[in-house]
Protein backbone atom coordinates (compact mmCIF):
# COMPACT_ATOMS: atom_id res chain seq x y z
CA UNK A 1 0.00 0.00 0.00
CA UNK A 2 1.52 3.32 -1.04
CA UNK A 3 0.22 4.57 2.59
CA UNK A 4 3.00 2.56 4.14
CA UNK A 5 5.82 3.91 2.18
CA UNK A 6 6.29 6.77 4.23
CA UNK A 7 6.70 4.26 7.64
CA UNK A 8 9.28 2.52 5.18
CA UNK A 9 10.87 5.95 4.46
CA UNK A 10 11.55 6.62 8.44
CA UNK A 11 12.05 3.19 9.36
CA UNK A 12 15.11 3.47 6.79
CA UNK A 13 15.82 7.16 7.80
CA UNK A 14 16.16 6.26 11.80
CA UNK A 15 17.99 3.23 10.49
CA UNK A 16 20.87 5.48 9.00
CA UNK A 17 20.45 8.16 11.78
CA UNK A 18 21.15 6.20 14.54
CA UNK A 19 24.22 3.63 12.65
CA UNK A 20 26.12 7.10 12.29
CA UNK A 21 25.94 7.85 15.53
CA UNK A 22 26.69 4.36 17.23
CA UNK A 23 29.70 3.99 15.16
CA UNK A 24 31.17 7.29 16.61
CA UNK A 25 33.88 5.44 18.66
CA UNK A 26 33.45 5.55 22.44
CA UNK A 27 35.52 7.77 25.17
CA UNK A 28 38.03 5.58 26.81
CA UNK A 29 37.31 3.46 29.95
CA UNK A 30 33.15 3.14 28.49
CA UNK A 31 31.74 0.21 27.74
CA UNK A 32 28.28 -0.01 25.86
CA UNK A 33 25.03 -1.65 28.47
CA UNK A 34 22.12 -0.79 25.55
CA UNK A 35 21.33 1.17 22.64
CA UNK A 36 17.90 1.87 21.00
CA UNK A 37 15.99 4.25 18.72
CA UNK A 38 12.66 5.47 18.03
CA UNK A 39 10.54 7.77 16.04
CA UNK A 40 7.39 9.00 16.27
CA UNK A 41 6.09 11.68 18.48
CA UNK A 42 8.30 12.01 21.28
CA UNK A 43 7.78 15.61 22.10
CA UNK A 44 4.92 18.04 21.72
CA UNK A 45 1.86 17.60 20.69
CA UNK A 46 1.64 15.62 16.76
CA UNK A 47 1.74 16.10 13.33
CA UNK A 48 5.08 15.59 13.00
CA UNK A 49 7.71 12.81 13.45
CA UNK A 50 10.73 13.47 16.05
CA UNK A 51 13.74 10.79 15.61
CA UNK A 52 15.83 9.30 18.53
CA UNK A 53 19.18 7.61 19.24
CA UNK A 54 20.11 6.66 22.33
CA UNK A 55 23.74 4.94 23.85
CA UNK A 56 23.50 4.06 27.76
CA UNK A 57 26.91 3.38 29.05
CA UNK A 58 28.70 2.46 31.81
CA UNK A 59 32.36 4.17 32.64
CA UNK A 60 34.61 5.41 35.23
CA UNK A 61 35.09 8.88 33.51
CA UNK A 62 33.35 11.82 35.10
CA UNK A 63 30.69 13.69 34.17
CA UNK A 64 32.25 16.56 32.68
CA UNK A 65 35.06 13.95 31.18
CA UNK A 66 32.17 12.33 29.04
CA UNK A 67 31.08 15.93 28.07
CA UNK A 68 34.57 17.34 27.04
CA UNK A 69 34.99 14.24 24.44
CA UNK A 70 31.50 14.96 23.00
CA UNK A 71 31.63 18.82 22.99
CA UNK A 72 32.69 19.43 19.61
CA UNK A 73 31.25 16.60 18.22
CA UNK A 74 28.24 16.53 15.49
CA UNK A 75 25.98 13.65 13.78
CA UNK A 76 24.48 14.57 10.47
CA UNK A 77 20.45 15.37 11.19
CA UNK A 78 18.03 13.53 9.49
CA UNK A 79 17.55 15.58 6.44
CA UNK A 80 18.96 18.78 5.86
CA UNK A 81 16.04 20.71 6.46
CA UNK A 82 15.69 20.23 10.27
CA UNK A 83 14.54 22.39 12.94
CA UNK A 84 16.88 20.97 15.40
CA UNK A 85 19.99 21.72 13.50
CA UNK A 86 18.27 24.71 12.08
CA UNK A 87 17.11 26.21 15.14
CA UNK A 88 21.22 25.32 16.46
CA UNK A 89 22.80 26.99 13.89
CA UNK A 90 25.05 24.09 13.13
CA UNK A 91 24.45 23.91 9.66
CA UNK A 92 22.41 20.26 9.42
CA UNK A 93 24.59 18.83 12.44
CA UNK A 94 23.43 17.63 15.72
CA UNK A 95 25.72 17.51 18.85
CA UNK A 96 24.81 14.43 21.25
CA UNK A 97 23.87 15.27 24.79
CA UNK A 98 25.25 13.57 28.14
CA UNK A 99 23.56 12.84 31.03
CA UNK A 100 24.43 10.30 33.92
CA UNK A 101 22.04 8.61 35.54
CA UNK A 102 23.98 6.93 38.03
CA UNK A 103 28.05 7.89 39.20
CA UNK A 104 29.12 5.13 36.92
CA UNK A 105 26.54 5.31 34.24
CA UNK A 106 25.52 7.99 31.61
CA UNK A 107 22.50 7.81 28.93
CA UNK A 108 24.00 9.81 25.05
CA UNK A 109 21.29 10.30 22.95
CA UNK A 110 20.77 12.06 19.87
CA UNK A 111 17.44 13.57 18.97
CA UNK A 112 15.93 15.62 15.98
CA UNK A 113 12.43 16.26 15.42
CA UNK A 114 9.73 18.31 13.85
CA UNK A 115 9.32 16.66 10.29
CA UNK A 116 6.53 15.89 8.27
CA UNK A 117 4.28 19.55 10.27
CA UNK A 118 1.49 20.77 8.46
CA UNK A 119 0.86 17.28 5.82
CA UNK A 120 4.45 16.83 4.68
CA UNK A 121 5.12 13.12 3.64
CA UNK A 122 6.58 12.13 6.99
CA UNK A 123 3.52 13.12 8.34
CA UNK A 124 1.94 10.54 6.73
CA UNK A 125 3.02 7.79 8.83
CA UNK A 126 0.85 6.72 11.86
CA UNK A 127 2.82 7.10 14.37
CA UNK A 128 3.65 10.55 13.25
CA UNK A 129 0.45 11.79 14.43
Amino acid sequence: SPLGLPRIYNSISLFTFSQRFYAYPLPPETTVINRSSEYGVLRGNGNHCDFLATIVVTTTLTEKEMKDYYINVTFPAVQSDSSIAGSWGLNGRIPPRVQFISTTTAEISLYDGGYGSYGGFRGWDGKCH
